[in-house]
């Protein structure tokens, strides 16, 4: 994933806040019809000229993997492997 510098974790997050609202629409990356979960990050992140795979099978192999979530900043993506939840 090429990054450029001067995008910060801030400005991802406020240009996906500008889609709050528009309804969840599996495989749709449109924003006039809806997003699915990889369409909109891919969407958002094409927006501020950053590449990003479409979807989030090859998403999770982009980028730098962060073992300790105490280090997560604004911006990053997070992802769960499995289905199961624990209660």
């Amino acid at each position: 994933m090429a990054v450029e510098d001067s995008v910060t974790g801030h400005d991802i997050v406020e240009k996906a806040k500008e889609f709050l609202g528009v309804p969840y629409r599996y495989g749709s990356m449109n924003p006039k019809r809806g997003f699915d979960c990889s369409g909109f990050t891919s969407y958002v992140f094409k927006a501020l000229d950053i590449d990003l795979t479409r979807s989030s099978r090859t998403q999770i192999k982009d980028g730098v993997r962060i073992r300790d979530r105490r280090d997560l900043q604004a911006g990053d993506l997070v992802f769960f492997t499995g289905t199961r939840s624990k209660k």
